[in-house]
């Protein structure tokens, strides 16, 4: 059996194919996953706003537990028929009090303990969140990706075109073919260009939405070097992914956060119990000894049944709620697994299914009935939709491509664990 770093160490062995075109040089820097990785991870505005949390947690620590302010007081006391001096009257004097609180033992231990809960599930969170954004700005590379290589695909589809348009018009103007298959040729190219419309304006799209996950301006433009496909990693057994995923941050954030509840539970159980009032009063007479008085009080919980009776339903109602809610999110974390899991392993098998069969068919089909239409053996209908087949094949197979390393960043995702920088050669 792998221990859990071993197969974070597995897990991770793909992601070095999977961060692309770190090292391609041209005119304009072209955005590598690992680049918008990092600069996602430094500048995301959801990760400094769960930073500023943590340290609202943190602040909130500090102060938990503390005892309430005391109370200072001057009392001019006994003083008759409103007569400030304090010589007529043997019990005039001036008092001075000091008052403070004492919270019944154990409540300010379990303040504390409820606070510490909150800042360890604030930080459980952040991983949470670096771990999603993670995800997303992968989802969003690779689908640009796509977008690229389909509009590669549709300039070279448009180029196959312009000469099949030339070899036609040739062989019409030797009276050996046909003015309809000129014409076909060029309705299919226009039909390209407007494919072409569409692919640039998704491009735009996905470049804005890695903008705002980038906090750059979201009409930045992005240029992504075109990749060369590469071997995808083999799939790690799914017992592996689903053993480091039930350590995963997001539950962890709620088991502190459950945590946090119980301790507020038993918080409000105390409350049952009294609280303690001591004072010191001092009093200062004219011409006579000084006084001093000691008390101690204590709140008299009679109303127990209406009020801390109903607290600690409450609290206890929130806590199983919690709980439940953690169980959901256990079972929910376990299905993100094994869907992505799947979704890995079908895309992987699609790609090497149109590496090894499919494109390799469509091609030398192609070449076959290019090679009869330039002696006149074959309609140009039947060498257009040649065309168009092998131009879906590829772009399917990019479909799948891209598909599959979305699949592998959810994966890690939901493991729990991160995408590590590392760019393909």
């Amino acid at each position: 059996m792998f221990s859990v770093t071993r197969r974070a160490r597995y897990l991770s062995y793909g992601l070095g194919l999977m961060l692309l075109c770190g090292g391609s040089a041209s005119a304009q820097a072209s955005l590598s996953l690992t680049a918008a990785l990092a600069e996602a991870r430094l500048n995301s505005l959801g990760g400094v706003q769960s930073v500023a949390h943590i340290e609202v947690m943190q602040q909130r620590l500090t102060q938990a537990g503390a005892l309430p302010d005391p109370q200072l007081s001057l009392t001019l006391a006994n003083l008759p028929d409103m007569h400030l001096g304090l010589d007529r009257d043997p019990m005039s004097q001036l008092q001075i009090a000091y008052s403070q609180r004492l919270p019944f033992p154990g409540k300010r231990a379990l303040q504390r303990q409820e606070a510490s809960h909150q800042v360890l599930a604030a930080n459980e969170q952040s991983q949470a969140y670096q771990l999603w954004l993670a995800q997303q700005v992968a989802y969003l590379w690779w689908e640009r990706v796509y977008v690229d290589q389909t509009l590669r695909l549709n300039q070279e589809e448009q180029g196959l075109y312009q000469r099949l348009i030339d070899t036609s018009q040739t062989l019409y103007s030797v009276g050996r073919g046909q003015q309809q298959d000129v014409l076909l040729a060029q309705l299919q190219a226009s039909h390209l260009k407007e494919q072409q419309l569409g692919l640039r304006v998704q491009a735009r799209i996905l470049a804005a939405q890695l903008n705002v996950l980038m906090n750059r301006a979201v009409d930045t433009a992005l240029d992504l070097a075109l990749i060369q496909a590469q071997p995808l990693p083999p799939a790690p057994s799914l017992d592996s992914v689903q053993a480091m995923a039930s350590q995963h941050a997001a539950l962890k954030s709620m088991e502190a956060d459950v945590a946090s509840m119980r301790s507020s539970r038993d918080l409000a159980e105390k409350d049952r119990y009294p609280d303690f009032n001591v004072t010191a009063v001092y009093g200062l007479r004219d011409g006579r000894d000084d006084l001093t008085t000691l008390q101690v009080a204590v709140n008299l919980p009679i109303f127990a049944g209406q009020k801390q009776a109903r607290l600690i339903d409450e609290r206890g109602a929130q806590l199983m709620r919690g709980r439940y809610q953690l169980q959901l999110a256990r079972l929910e974390q376990a299905a993100k697994v094994t869907t992505a899991h799947a979704q890995y392993v079908t895309a992987r098998q699609q790609v090497a299914l149109f590496e090894d069969e499919i494109l390799v068919q469509a091609r030398q089909s192609l070449d076959t009935l290019l090679a009869r239409y330039q002696v006149n053996k074959v309609d140009f209908q039947a060498l257009t939709q040649a065309q168009d087949v092998l131009n879906q094949h590829q772009t399917h197979y990019w479909r799948a491509y891209t598909q599959a390393w979305q699949a592998w960043a959810r994966l890690h995702a939901a493991a729990g664990t991160s995408i590590e920088e590392a760019d393909h050669e």
